[in-house]
């Protein structure tokens, strides 16, 4: 279990393009989960899609 969980994280949005492997390899190093946060269909994709990238610790809750 981890310490943490951000239960609101918008790093599948575009915004995180650059930095978005750094940004979620520094939280879970920092034993924080992730739930991203979609607000649409590619946004909510995305979030699915970093679940299966980075496994336990990065999740989604979609919404269209």
């Amino acid at each position: 279990m981890p310490k943490y969980i951000d239960i609101h994280a918008h790093t599948n949005f575009k915004a995180f393009e650059e930095d978005r492997d750094e940004v979620i390899s520094r939280a879970l190093e920092s034993d924080t989960w992730v739930i991203n946060i979609g607000t649409q269909y590619d946004t909510s994709k995305k979030a699915v899609e970093m679940t299966n990238e980075y496994g336990e610790g990065v999740y989604a809750c979609i919404g269209l």
